[in-house]
């Protein structure tokens, strides 16, 4: 959960600086001028790929998927999570320093 978090802070400040906004990570927390942000347990996206995992094994079991088309309905579950939470801590991050 914490190498989530920090990969996700990584990636946020990457679009802030590509933005032009001035910020610094410390770890999972990003120092803005207008304040911190924390990229904490809700934002790291466990619970979205937890989801997203059992809901493709769900399908891949209930659709009686082959192997091949298992591990890319996990696949597929795992790259969208990881996208969603990039654009929500992103997304955020932004809001925050125009505010």
């Amino acid at each position: 959960m914490g190498y989530l978090m920090e990969k996700n802070a990584m990636a946020a400040l990457e679009v802030l600086h590509w933005c032009g906004v001035m910020a610094v990570r410390s770890g999972h927390l990003i120092s803005l001028p207008t304040g911190m942000i924390g990229v904490e347990e809700a934002c790291s996206g466990v619970r979205s790929l937890q989801s997203g995992i059992m809901a493709a094994l769900f399908l891949g079991e209930i659709f009686r998927f082959g192997w091949f088309s298992r591990l890319a309905l996990i696949a597929s579950a795992v790259g969208l999570s990881m996208l969603g939470n990039f654009f929500r801590a992103t997304g955020l991050s932004l809001l925050a320093s125009s505010q």
